[in-house]
């Protein structure tokens, strides 16, 4: 028996006034980068939303929680600062789909995707220098897609979109264990 999750989300597509109106708050300072408060807001919002989603499905254990949530977290920080350069005017859709397959004896496996949609052109994850490298030890390019990869455990790939964006698909699974009654929350 295959239960199928799905969580449709969007930040951004303030007016300029709007954004504007709200201020700046720096988030991270590497960068030295600002975003507006009213998109940060949105941006914790919805990602309290897909892991309480995920929460609502599967609690795993707590280190595969926290790193479920922070490569989650990471994921959409790349998406506002890098993807959209912190625009709150510039609409991006996030979909979360979760698929729960039953299997023999009380175990299932959660499929996992999430889909970021951002305004920037693609790139090349192999280009993207790797920060456990002694030469970039002190950069600090690079850390949040080896986070993904490394801490996350999810596998990341790009699909160009016809406005000169793109979508970048997160893909992890996750074993749980399931009682006979265990019907989930929330599937579709």
């Amino acid at each position: 028996m295959i239960q199928r999750y799905e969580l449709t989300e969007t930040v951004g597509g303030f007016s300029q006034d709007e954004a504007l109106s709200k201020g700046v708050i720096l988030i991270e300072e590497r960068d030295n980068f600002p975003l507006p408060v009213v998109l940060s807001e949105q941006q914790h919002n919805v990602e309290n939303a897909v892991i309480a989603l995920l929460n609502s499905i599967h609690t795993p254990d707590p280190m595969d929680q926290m790193r479920r949530d922070l490569m989650i977290r990471e994921a959409l920080a790349n998406q506002m600062i890098h993807g959209n350069r912190g625009n709150a005017v510039l609409k991006s859709d996030i979909h979360l789909i979760v698929e729960q397959q039953r299997g023999d004896a009380g175990i299932a496996l959660l499929s996992c995707v999430l889909l970021l949609d951002d305004h920037s052109p693609r790139f090349d994850l192999n280009e993207v220098p790797n920060p456990a490298d002694d030469e970039n030890l002190e950069k600090t390019t690079g850390r949040g897609l080896m986070f993904i990869r490394e801490v996350g455990r999810a596998t990341m790939v790009q699909i160009p979109r016809e406005n000169n964006g793109k979508t970048i698909v997160y893909s992890w699974t996750e074993h749980t264990e399931t009682s006979e009654n265990d019907g989930g929350s929330g599937g579709t």
